[in-house]
């Protein structure tokens, strides 16, 4: 058995986010670094890109991953990651970058929320055909 081979699927989305959060903490810190500079209103809101970003993904990845594990359509899978994917760099941009509410920040959550929803109804649906 190779690495990754029992959900590769899972495995190279969450290898993308990984990146996307090593990316994002880099920023955090040269925002840190240069917070007189720029001021407070930036330094104050990248780390919660990062927060944000930390709270959301992991569950998204582990459903995907048991999702992955009862054998769902590599399509509905792929899709749910592409998504996901483009949602926290939506809501990281447009959070860390435009301020308050905007256009990618807000496309950007409501994306996650729809990825998360699905992951967790596809997850109790295929519960319920392996505990009834």
């Amino acid at each position: 058995m190779t690495i990754g081979s029992t959900f590769p699927i899972t495995f190279f989305y969450g290898s993308l986010l990984g990146l996307i959060l090593v990316f994002i903490s880099i920023e955090v810190l040269r925002y840190r670094v240069r917070a007189l500079e720029l001021g407070e209103d930036i330094a104050q809101r990248m780390p919660r890109v990062q927060g944000n970003f930390i709270e959301y993904v992991p569950l998204a990845l582990i459903l995907l991953g048991l999702l992955e594990e009862t054998g769902a359509p590599a399509v509905v899978l792929h899709g749910l990651g592409i998504t996901l994917l483009v949602a926290r760099i939506m809501h990281a941009y447009g959070l860390g970058h435009l301020g308050s509410a905007n256009y990618p920040r807000t496309v950007g959550t409501l994306l996650t929320f729809v990825v998360l929803a699905a992951l967790s109804i596809a997850g109790l649906y295929a519960s319920a055909q392996i505990l009834l």
